[in-house]
């Protein structure tokens, strides 16, 4: 499973503009590893699979950092307030936000669920995953652990075992572009809920208008996850006033009472689904 981000809409520009690496096939169809400046000058390394760009890595002594807006609104589950110690993340790709999350806090043990090897392999020699591991440790420490898996199955164990308990569950796990349907549903919120201690907190990259036609995906999903939450809350990406482009919102979930800026209201239409197991319509919602 990928991580997703904001450029899953952009197609590769021409192929001049960029240096190619790599050309592996994967679970998901395809994909390219090239670095390519951008506009600020910057040289940067991209994942794309089926022609959408899926990660990114810095290649300078940023290689730790985070490229893409949307990945730092990870970072939200901090504003919580609580204690963080155990996070779990479903859907590896590049490992942008495992590398940052290791390497900037010291206190945070991460496991980490990505369901192609081959994905995890180019991270190690493409995006610095293996400079991660060596220079802080993270096998000998147990601080970052790789599981090779399906995001749901590896939820629903962790939910039927008490002693598997985390204070916060990341999800960006993108297959081309298109969200993993089997963690979309009701049952798979159950799941990641049974996953977290009371109080943790679950965050979602979902890839949505915030109004309009556009955003029944995430009236859906906000739906489907208050069924199983008491808040849940959302904070845009975007720039304020585009309220109906398609761009990458954090939908974090929580049993805690808590505040997260930026947030936004959002209020699902009646007729707004619940996502199952048995009815998932998922791919008409996000209409591409």
């Amino acid at each position: 499973m990928i991580d997703g981000l904001r450029h899953i809409f952009h197609r590769h520009p021409h192929v001049s503009d960029r240096r190619l690496l790599a050309s592996p096939q994967t679970l998901f169809g395809s994909a390219l590893v090239y670095d390519q400046v951008d506009d600020k000058g910057d040289t940067v390394r991209f994942l794309s699979v089926n022609g959408l760009k899926e990660s990114a890595t810095y290649l300078d002594d940023r290689w730790n950092e985070l490229v893409f807006d949307y990945t730092k609104r990870y970072n939200l589950m901090f504003a919580a307030g609580i204690p963080l110690n155990r996070v779990l993340m479903i859907g590896g790709g590049g490992y942008s936000y495992p590398k940052y999350l290791i390497s900037h806090r010291g206190d945070v043990t991460m496991d980490v669920v990505e369901m192609d090897g081959a994905i995890t392999d180019l991270a190690r020699e493409f995006f610095f995953l293996d400079r991660l591991e060596e220079e802080y440790g993270v096998q000998a420490s147990g601080r970052l652990n790789l599981i090779c898996d399906d995001g749901r199955a590896f939820a629903e164990r962790c939910a039927a075992d008490p002693g598997a308990r985390y204070d916060a569950v990341l999800n960006d796990s993108f297959a081309a572009g298109v969200p993993a349907p089997s963690l979309t549903t009701l049952e798979a919120a159950q799941a990641i809920r049974g996953c977290l201690v009371p109080g943790g907190l679950y965050l979602s990259n979902v890839v949505s208008s915030l109004r309009g036609q556009g955003s029944q995906f995430l009236q859906a999903q906000f739906k489907t996850l208050s069924r199983v939450f008491r808040h849940v809350h959302v904070v845009p990406c975007c720039a304020i006033g585009m309220d109906f482009m398609r761009d990458n919102l954090m939908v974090i979930a929580t049993d805690g009472g808590y505040r997260f800026p930026g947030e936004r209201p959002v209020m699902p239409a009646e007729d707004a689904p619940v996502l199952t197991d048995e009815d998932n319509p998922v791919r008409n919602l996000i209409d591409w």
